[in-house]
């Protein structure tokens, strides 16, 4: 029973995914959201950005004084 659920998910899952690719879905408006952000100078390399995890990641794990 529950293999076949977990069958039924990814069936569910699969159907999701390809209703958010089509051409005009929500997929398409992240990308060219995404692409705008990006042109207009508003993200950061990669790198960067997980430096920059790592910080607060380090900072959230000190001790309270």
């Amino acid at each position: 029973m529950v293999k076949w659920m977990d069958e039924r998910q990814n069936i569910v899952w699969d159907e999701e995914m390809e209703e958010d690719a089509r051409p005009g879905g929500p997929l398409d408006r992240l990308f060219e959201q995404a692409l705008a952000e990006h042109e207009a100078g508003l993200t950061l390399p990669l790198d960067d950005f997980l430096r920059g995890c790592a910080k607060l990641s380090r900072r959230q794990q000190r001790p309270k004084d």
